[in-house]
């Protein structure tokens, strides 16, 4: 099933399948990898990191499962990282001596002043002796024991630190542990005070604890330490939006763009800035830029039904939310938004339909059984409703 629903381009639908497979068997490689491999492709290179490096864990001839593990580490900037697991995989492969050469102009391009450990290869990845077992134990669903994991766990180099770090964070705030989070985040940037990135995670693990104020110093110091952190510029200028302060995260959301004329998260900030404003002219202006520069973003699809729908537009916010399933095909979050969208504009039929196919796609999420059962009730089809209620609580 997961493989099917890779082949479609269905990555959510593959990791839900693929979640299932890791509960029973959590050692079975051919599932990690294609976890890691599914994440890379969503652009999630710290959760690809992870699956990958359980793999190498348990299969260290796996070349496949190398290669795309050092491509995930180029892609996070790890560059010395990523050409150290990429070695041992290269002699009986002379074709990926080009990806290789990439990596190793990299390093010489980026490492400016290594220290001690980073000038030599090490002989075994940091990941197979720490995230391996710490991955598998958290794709099994045991967080409290991937979290003593990845704390025991030695931090050989910085970038096996800040990775460590950002799991620890991750897991803490996903768990509902935010003063964990904090305190975890706040350790890493005392550590490293002049890493943009280490406040960075600081910042957002204050506003998972609802310390906005803290958070706000926390992005402007990793936009200080580098100009070129437009997470921390949206950060900041989302801060702004929360707070009121439009003018100022219109600011920031516009210099955004001013150095990524293509961001789309820019694009859609932008569009529900003017919503709280009121000009829905203006919202759906930057939400059709947005489509424009990401066609499978959803957010920008959202925005758009939220602007027609409160306008009383009710088949203008159907057409978006036919956009946004054409443009990501058999997505449930898509078909749920159609089901809303058409149950609005009177085709209750169809929403339906629609609600039923988001359950099916994705039977865990309480919104979609929520919506499919107004749906039943609309339809008179009150003891299915009832059932899907019953589920929900």
């Amino acid at each position: 099933h997961a493989v099917g629903a890779v082949k479609q381009a269905h990555l959510d639908d593959a990791i839900s399948e693929l979640q299932q497979v890791l509960k029973v068997a959590p050692d079975n490689a051919q599932a990690q990898f294609l976890m890691g491999a599914v994440n890379y492709a969503q652009g999630n290179y710290g959760q690809a990191e992870m699956y990958l490096s359980n793999v190498m864990g348990i299969d260290q001839k796996n070349v496949q499962a190398r290669k795309l593990l050092a491509l995930t580490l180029y892609r996070s900037g790890s560059s010395r990282q990523a050409l150290d697991t990429l070695r041992p995989a290269v002699p009986g492969n002379p074709s990926d001596t080009e990806l290789l050469a990439l990596l190793q102009k990299a390093v010489a391009e980026g490492a400016g002043k290594p220290g001690p450990k980073a000038s030599a290869p090490r002989a075994t990845s940091p990941f197979d002796s720490q995230f391996a077992p710490a991955g598998k134990t958290l794709a099994s669903g045991n967080e409290s024991e991937a979290i003593r994991l990845l704390k025991e766990g030695p931090s050989s180099d910085a970038s096996t630190e800040a990775r460590r770090n950002l799991f620890l964070v991750m897991i803490y705030v996903r768990e509902k542990h935010p003063a964990d989070a904090v305190k975890v985040a706040a350790q890493y940037a005392a550590r490293n005070p002049h890493n943009s990135a280490a406040h960075l995670l600081y910042g957002t693990a204050l506003v998972a604890a609802g310390r906005r104020a803290e958070a706000r110093a926390q992005y402007a110091e990793a936009y200080k330490l580098d100009p070129k952190n437009l997470a921390a510029l949206l950060n900041l200028g989302n801060l702004d939006s929360l707070e009121g302060h439009y003018g100022d995260a219109g600011v920031r959301y516009k210099a955004v763009l001013n150095q990524d004329p293509q961001n789309a998260v820019a694009m859609t900030a932008l569009g529900r800035l003017a919503m709280l404003q009121g000009n829905k002219a203006e919202a759906l202006k930057w939400f059709q830029q947005a489509i424009g520069a990401a066609p499978k973003f959803a957010a920008p699809y959202i925005g758009l039904i939220v602007v027609y729908s409160e306008s009383g537009q009710f088949d203008e916010a159907e057409n978006a939310a036919k956009r946004l399933v054409h443009a990501n095909p058999g997505n449930p979050a898509a078909l749920n938004a159609l089901g809303a969208a058409q149950l609005d504009a009177g085709h209750h039929g169809k929403a339906l339909i629609s609600l039923q196919q988001a359950v099916k796609l994705a039977p865990r999420v309480p919104l979609y059984r929520t919506n499919l059962a107004r749906a039943q009730i609309i339809n008179k089809d009150t003891m299915d409703a009832k059932d899907n209620l019953i589920q929900v609580i």
